[in-house]
């Protein structure tokens, strides 16, 4: 990928006055990098038996004009033995209604925090009303027509209407960072949550994994006894043959015939255990239960290499820690604020309003 040299001098003399400008410059170069090697990638057909990994500083996102490009380049071996968990995983990750609920949540989380964090904002308010009010003159009898103008025999009243629209402003002035930290607690809150539903959703498809895995189990002991329960029948017909030639004694028959009676109760429980898998792998999918989902029919039988050189810094990264982290940082915020709480507060006020007669001048 060739860099502008243009472009790379219209922003140096920008790179180093603010963070943010250059942060924004090396990503900006690492994007470029990404869309060049991809294209390439996809030109020759690589993408579809490899995979690219970014390293060094180019995996960081800090890509100079004269910076090594560090990659690594990874052949897929997807194994056929992964193929049905794949294939429950990616299913269970699109229509389990858990990760939904875990997915909402973290939308009330983000709305939450929202709603905690608009108080540095001012408050504005508006009302409008349209009021009509009779009076009459019953008190007068008939010399209140006389002497207000009405018809003889007749009540006078009068109708009087009023239409008003009011304004009110408030604003606290944030002199001692009050209500700062109080947004500043209500992000780190919401972090806090974001983390911990992710949390739960992974530990969500460990366990939809692991349940997977136990009815593969449940299959392979339900052949288990399903052989045993033929090799019974045939010693017991064995027995049998010997019994009635004399050769074995009653208590030899009884004994087989009890063997293959109790396998045969065994394979119904087995079979009972499967179903009730099945049926919790179909409600994890988001299927009726009917107890029919198709699984593997045999466990894995290479397991993926673990590297044993592990990054020390796995912990840190770890959903449950960041949480634990963050919401220790928000506590010391809030409890910020609640010294701040004990000094005075300023606060803006401001009104504002007309009224008229009739609703549509209040607009005039």
């Amino acid at each position: 990928m060739n860099f502008q040299k243009d472009d790379f001098l219209k922003d140096l003399k920008n790179i180093n006055s603010e963070k943010l400008i250059t942060d924004n410059y090396l990503i900006k170069n690492t994007k470029k990098l990404d869309q060049s090697l991809l294209d390439t990638f996809r030109k020759y057909g690589l993408n579809k038996d490899f995979s690219l990994f970014a390293i060094g500083g180019y995996g960081r996102e800090e890509i100079f004009p004269s910076s090594d490009v560090d990659i690594s380049i990874i052949k897929n071996n997807k194994n056929p033995d992964y193929r049905s968990l794949e294939k429950f995983i990616t299913e269970f990750q699109k229509n389990s209604p858990d990760l939904k609920s875990i997915a909402k949540n973290r939308l009330i989380a983000y709305q939450s925090s929202k709603i905690n964090s608009a108080g540095i904002f001012p408050s504005f308010n508006a009302n409008i009303r349209a009021d009509t009010s009779v009076q009459n003159l019953t008190g007068f009898g008939e010399a209140g027509s006389a002497l207000f103008g009405g018809e003889e025999g007749k009540v006078v009243s009068f109708e009087n209407r009023t239409a008003g629209l009011g304004l009110n402003l408030q604003w606290e002035l944030d002199i001692w960072g009050r209500v700062l930290n109080g947004r500043k607690a209500a992000k780190k809150s919401y972090k806090a949550s974001s983390y911990d539903l992710s949390y739960l959703g992974f530990s969500s498809i460990i366990r939809a994994t692991q349940l997977y895995f136990r009815a593969i189990e449940a299959y392979g002991q339900l052949k288990i006894n399903e052989e045993s329960y033929q090799s019974l029948v045939e010693i017991r017909d064995l027995v049998k043959d010997r019994y009635e030639r004399g050769l074995k004694s009653s208590l030899d028959y009884r004994l087989a015939e009890t063997s293959v009676l109790t396998s045969k109760v065994s394979i119904e429980t087995r079979k009972l255990q499967l179903n009730n898998l099945n049926r919790r792998l179909e409600v994890l999918v988001g299927k009726y239960p009917k107890g029919e989902y198709e699984i593997s029919k045999i466990l894995p039988q290479n397991i993926p290499d673990i590297n044993s050189s592990i990054p020390a810094d796995l912990i840190t990264r770890r959903p449950d820690i960041k949480s634990l982290l963050l919401k220790v940082e928000s506590e010391e915020l809030l409890l910020a604020q609640a010294r701040r709480n004990l000094f005075p507060g300023i606060m803006l006020n401001g009104t504002g309003g007309t009224s008229a007669q009739k609703l549509e001048d209040i607009f005039n």
